[in-house]
């Protein structure tokens, strides 16, 4: 009897289809069998790769191979095509691209450096792994940690790149429909970062910390959330699947003053979308349009906010709530209306 796993639609179809990972692959990372992947890769509709799809031939670009060589190794750039380190060595001799010697091997490797992340700070990356990244090894022995993401925005590959280039190689990418980006960390130092987008909450002590919290926040609104005006009124959202952060983030905000309703089911489980998709999991919708709880929240997530179209709504919410000012019978609080003018200085140099 095949072991059962939990994995789901979205991170099975991000190893599968975009990492081009094979099920025996996929097996080793979940410690399951492949019978187990398979099974959940027909329930999911995932189509499994014709026989010949299964080990091609290298065939990227010649200046995209001399890009990713730059900064992976053979077998590393293999695993990105699904093709052997061999089929990646032929392609570089027929681009006449130069192998490197086993000293300049060495000292790539040596470019992965460990973590150096204070606790509060290492709570922004969690939200944002959480929200929007994919944290794996290609096998439980490996050194190598993994952080992945694909997006139509190449500003987000731009702030992943900008987070984790600093400790090890990072490798952009694209194909007709999106972008790309791989980043290879030490994987003993930045272990806590696997565990937390493994287990799709945050810890505690995450929660328990007040700049913690609003950092761990932050990461996961650049991910999943959005500020915006509408009819006129500012609003702030957050809608997943990740039940558990939802409602971490909603009793973390109350804690902390900032009154929202209570989440809601906006669309569940079995949920049939346009395009064939169905959901696995109840998605859950986190907002509020009250303007003294979206000025604390933007006086406090604001700072912390490192995507620029964050930054750049969070700006506009914060300017339509200073505008309501001057039409509306129920003012903001004092403290929190010379706070949030203070902001906007401040988001207005960032931008």
């Amino acid at each position: 009897m095949s072991k059962k796993i939990s994995i789901s639609e979205e991170t099975l179809r991000q190893l599968y289809e975009v990492e081009g990972l094979s099920r025996a692959k996929i097996a080793k990372i979940y410690d399951c069998t492949i019978w187990a992947v398979r099974k959940l890769m027909k329930e999911y509709g995932i189509e499994p790769r014709r026989r010949e799809e299964q080990r091609r031939r290298c065939n990227l670009p010649k200046e995209t191979l001399r890009q990713l060589y730059a900064e992976m190794s053979a077998p590393e750039i293999g695993k990105i095509c699904n093709c052997s380190k061999h089929s990646v060595y032929r392609l570089m001799e027929k681009y006449g691209i130069e192998r490197r010697t086993k000293a300049q091997a060495k000292l790539m490797n040596s470019r992965r450096k460990p973590c150096d992340l204070t606790f509060d700070e290492r709570a922004y990356f969690k939200g944002m792994a959480i929200g929007d990244l994919t944290v794996y090894l290609l096998r439980k022995s490996s050194s190598t940690l993994i952080v992945s993401c694909h997006s139509t925005k190449q500003e987000m590959m731009d702030l992943v790149k900008h987070l984790f280039s600093p400790y090890g190689a990072c490798s952009i990418w694209q194909d007709s429909r999106q972008i790309y980006i791989r980043c290879l960390l030490d994987a003993e130092s930045w272990w806590w970062l696997y565990e937390a987008w493994e287990k799709k909450a945050f810890e505690e002590e995450d929660l328990k910390d007040v700049h913690s919290f609003f950092k761990a926040a932050a990461g996961y609104i650049d991910a999943e959330g959005s500020f915006g005006v509408y009819d006129g009124r500012a609003r702030f959202q957050l809608a997943s699947q990740d039940a558990e952060v939802i409602f971490q983030l909603y009793h973390g905000f109350r804690r902390q003053g900032i009154e929202f309703p209570e989440p809601r089911v906006i669309m569940p489980a079995g949920f049939v979308h346009g395009y064939g998709g169905v959901n696995r999991k109840d998605v859950w919708r986190l907002s509020t349009a009250n303007k003294a709880a979206l000025c604390k929240l933007i006086v406090k997530v604001g700072p912390l906010l490192r995507l620029p179209k964050r930054i750049s709504n969070a700006k506009a919410a914060a300017t339509n709530l200073l505008e309501r000012e001057k039409t509306t019978w129920k003012p903001l609080p004092r403290d929190c209306r010379k706070e949030l003018e203070k902001l906007l200085k401040e988001l207005g140099r960032r931008e």
